[in-house]
């Protein structure tokens, strides 16, 4: 007997074949991205070991595949509509393609317009559990949000266009692998998401919208390499995703981090200037990027879809340095201008697709600062004046949506 595949048999009376057609379920819009559930077919014969996405649309095709579902095709045009089939494949061969499903991505209309704040340690030491937000595009003081599940320093904030994460909170003794979560667009308090795979701080993050990426960070044995990943619009544990270099780890001496819908860039650490990224829809270790104008730790990043940028520091004293880097392509920071004040800032970032904002940070003679200040992303320059959070504080986490 012959064999037969897409749904054929292959050889003899064993019935072996390769599975029939799945399903699509409802696709997730994104900047520049689409993410595609895909069902697979009772199949009691093999294993099934990659679900694929194909996406026809403008004249192109762009597929992806993964172990599992769903799977994220990247690299598309916003406002371009796409035919989406999929397939799944098995040891036996690949299935008949699904019935096919059309959607557009696209920037979301919502994206970017809060900041919101969390977290950080006041002038006297102590840690807060303070959400606090402003709206990027006006300049203003904080409005109160609401207050995290407890109290925190050193965390990593990372969002999609509605759902903000904060990672690993830390009251200044007893680490964590907790991973809270907000609603950007409403106030009111964060509740549980999930944990990370280690308890630890100083962790940093980056989203593409779909998937977060937290990495590095310092457990109870030493700092640690490891990064993990969660989707972001699914309650859950972090799942490993690869690791850092050993010259940028994390720590309580964290580095900085931007993203784009495809590359998050990590930056800096214990004196070090080095640069690296990773593609966020799949996985695996950093590769190298570039070095930064200075080599320096309590970074606070922040980006455009195009640019990233890492404000103030510490090296051998405070620094007030503003660097970019282009997202898409590889090489050394360049100076982008000052901050108002040398401070550390660590990870006290925000932005939308124009502007950033840095707030909060610890000046000379450890003169905590309340202090907001914004800079254009798609220029250079100096900071400039925005408003105030509610407090003095150094250490807070930031996102954006």
């Amino acid at each position: 007997m012959g064999k037969f595949n897409k749904g054929g048999y292959l050889g003899g009376f064993d019935q072996l074949r390769a599975p029939d057609a799945p399903t699509l379920g409802t696709i997730t819009v994104g900047d520049e991205q689409l993410q595609v559930p895909i069902t697979a077919p009772s199949y009691s014969t093999g294993t099934i070991a990659y679900y694929c996405a194909t996406a026809i649309g403008g004249g192109v095709s762009i597929g992806a595949e993964s172990t599992s579902s769903p799977v994220t095709i990247t690299g598309l045009t916003n406002g371009t509509e796409y035919t989406v089939s999929g397939v799944v494949k098995s040891e036996y061969g690949s299935s008949p393609s699904s019935a096919t499903s059309t959607a557009t991505p696209s920037e979301p209309s919502w994206t970017g317009a809060r900041a919101v704040f969390s977290g950080g340690s006041g002038g006297d030491g102590a840690t807060v559990n303070i959400i606090e937000y402003v709206t990027i595009a006006s300049t203003g003081n904080t409005t109160d949000f609401g207050d995290l599940t407890g109290t925190t320093r050193l965390s990593a904030a990372i969002s999609n266009s509605t759902t903000g994460l904060i990672a690993a909170l830390f009251d200044g003794s007893t680490r964590t692998d907790t991973i809270d979560k907000i609603t950007i667009a409403s106030a009111g308090n964060a509740s549980d998401f999930g944990n990370l795979t280690e308890a630890k701080f100083g962790v940093m993050g980056v989203s593409n919208g779909i998937r977060g990426v937290f990495a590095g960070g310092q457990t109870a044995s030493g700092y640690s390499n490891v990064m993990e990943y969660v989707t972001i619009a699914s309650d859950g544990n972090g799942t490993d995703f690869g690791d850092l270099s050993n010259n940028n780890s994390g720590s309580s001496t964290k580095g900085g981090e931007s993203n784009s819908a495809t590359r998050g860039v990590f930056a800096g650490g214990f004196n070090q200037n080095v640069m690296e990224y990773i593609t966020i829809a799949s996985t695996g270790d950093v590769t190298d990027f570039g070095d930064l104008t200075v080599a320096r730790y309590g970074i606070s990043g922040f980006g455009s879809a195009t640019r990233g940028c890492y404000a103030g520091g510490f090296t051998s004293s405070r620094s007030n340095v503003i660097d970019y880097i282009t997202i898409a392509s590889t090489g050394n920071a360049t100076d982008f201008g000052d901050l108002t004040a040398a401070k550390i800032v660590q990870g006290s970032g925000a932005s939308n697709l124009s502007r950033g904002l840095i707030a909060g940070g610890d000046a000379p003679d450890n003169q905590y600062q309340n202090v907001i200040e914004y800079i254009t992303i798609s220029s250079t320059g100096n900071g400039t004046d925005f408003g105030d959070l509610s407090a003095i504080r150094v250490e807070v986490a930031a996102t954006s949506g």
